[in-house]
């Protein structure tokens, strides 16, 4: 156990030295002369007063203005260092970039470029482009460009621009990425439906219906929606509320389930599943009334439980060892809830944690999983194992004690029938009259009818000098 401590805090030592603080990133043949931008809250700049508009200087290093939503304008020159011409990429890659329209400055004219964003279709996006991209020719020296950027989540602009060779790479290299943890999410859920038909253990319906949950929101908040259900772009701000809360909903139920949380906090529970139906009402009241503070109520309230069901692994570690793992796997869980989702809209971004991050990290939260599920298992197996011990030498030590009662009333049956001269069938009516038994059960003991035992009952009585059974009874005992 010491051992398998050691190696998944090792693996989680390296996933978290992998992050750091987004910054705006450009190609090395770029130099960023000035990046600026200006607010627009009631949407009212246009191309074609853009120039006349006051920007405000942008730190590089902080691209995040959390709950200040709405439309953005930004305006950013680059200078081409050497003599490669050609085109770059402007791209953010985030799913809540609901709009964004790139246009050029050239000899004090503004020409338009295109748009993007997660309310495009995916036709009118370039080529493996599943997010916001948007291509523009560079010339050598400077090149000066706006974006019209409408946030309706978080205003967090993760801005890069690169040329196309790179684009096309880290398009082609990320859906590969993309694929293996797919596939193997895929892998995972298909061993542990064959675990729970095998074994019929909740446990691992449950694991299933939590993997297939956190995957379907990685697969979502990846853009592969708009892949594969492109004509459903309007629901996508309620699909991702749902996968949220679904998420919310799998990971408790899991929890409950594997820490075996109803023998040890069964009211725990209740303020749970509060917490989750409060969640629920938040995010409906949010896409209702179009109020993005609901939706950010509801997403710290999720980050909250999962907090609650990390800290709750905590406590149910210190009675059951294979919860430590659940620790481990949670906390990378948290990691990326928090990183990747939560923290963007408190507009402190001091963490970044990318799409690619969340796939290695779950990777290896599967992995660490399915070491808690085989653990667990053994566990309970080894449990159940002493317990079936332990019911067996009960049941050796009642028949112990049965057997010498019986013989003790043999003894006392033989003695009475010696002293008061009893038959030997006398003898064995009294022996099951001794025991409690009637008439009818004397009867089917001994194979003989109910009036034959009237008959040796009525001697017995006569012999011992006694008027019923309870006189018998206490007599013999």
């Amino acid at each position: 156990m010491n051992n398998l401590q050691q190696k998944i805090s090792f693996i989680l030592l390296v996933f978290i030295s992998t992050l750091a603080a987004h910054s705006q990133k450009v190609a090395d043949d770029l130099t960023v002369t000035s990046f600026e931008f200006i607010r627009d809250v009631e949407n009212k700049i246009s191309s074609s007063t853009l120039l006349k508009e006051e920007f405000k200087p942008i730190d590089e290093k902080d691209l995040n203005w959390g709950s200040e939503n709405g439309w953005y304008w930004f305006k950013i020159t680059l200078d081409l260092k050497e003599s490669e011409e050609g085109v770059y990429h402007f791209k953010v890659p985030s799913i809540h970039i609901k709009s964004f329209s790139l246009f050029q400055h050239s000899n004090d004219s503004i020409k338009y470029l295109g748009t993007s964003g997660n309310d495009i279709h995916i036709i009118e996006k370039p080529e493996l482009e599943r997010l916001t991209s948007v291509p523009a020719k560079f010339n050598k020296g400077e090149n000066t460009f706006y974006i019209q950027t409408f946030f309706w989540h978080e205003a967090y602009f993760p801005l890069t621009v690169v040329d196309n060779i790179t684009y096309q790479r880290n398009n082609i290299s990320t859906l590969a990425f993309s694929g293996s943890y797919f596939g193997f999410a895929l892998l995972v859920i298909i061993l542990n439906l064959f675990m729970y038909f095998t074994f019929n253990e909740k446990v691992y319906l449950y694991y299933v219906y939590f993997l297939f949950a956190t995957s379907a929101s990685i697969f979502y908040d990846d853009g592969f929606f708009s892949y594969f259900f492109p004509g459903i772009i309007k629901y996508y701000d309620f699909i991702e509320m749902l996968l949220h809360w679904l998420c919310g909903v799998t990971a408790a139920l899991f929890s409950f389930t594997f820490l075996r949380i109803n023998s040890v906090m069964p009211h725990i529970k209740k303020w749970f599943y509060i917490a989750l139906f409060i969640a629920a009402g938040l995010y409906i009241g949010s896409l209702l009334l179009d109020n993005f503070y609901l939706f950010r109520s509801a997403g710290y309230l999720m980050s909250s439980l999962l907090i609650g069901c990390w800290l709750l692994c905590w406590y149910i570690a210190t009675k059951y060892s294979y919860a430590y793992i659940l620790v481990i796997a949670y906390l990378i869980l948290l990691f990326s809830s928090i990183g990747h989702f939560a923290l963007r809209v408190t507009g402190y971004q001091f963490i970044e944690i990318t799409s690619n991050q969340v796939k290695f990290g779950g990777i290896i939260e599967m992995l660490i999983l399915g070491t808690a599920l085989l653990y667990r298992f053994k566990f309970i197996k080894r449990e159940n194992h002493d317990i079936r011990n332990q019911l067996e030498h009960y049941v050796r030590e009642l028949q112990n004690v049965a057997s010498s009662k019986e013989q003790t009333l043999q003894e006392s049956v033989d003695q009475i029938s010696t002293s008061h001269n009893l038959s030997k069938r006398e003898t064995e009516v009294l022996l099951e009259l001794s025991k409690g038994y009637t008439n009818k059960q004397i009867g089917e003991a001994l194979h003989i009818s109910i009036a034959t035992v009237k008959f040796h009952t009525s001697n017995i009585y006569t012999k011992l000098d006694v008027s019923n059974r309870s006189e018998v009874i206490e007599k013999v005992t």
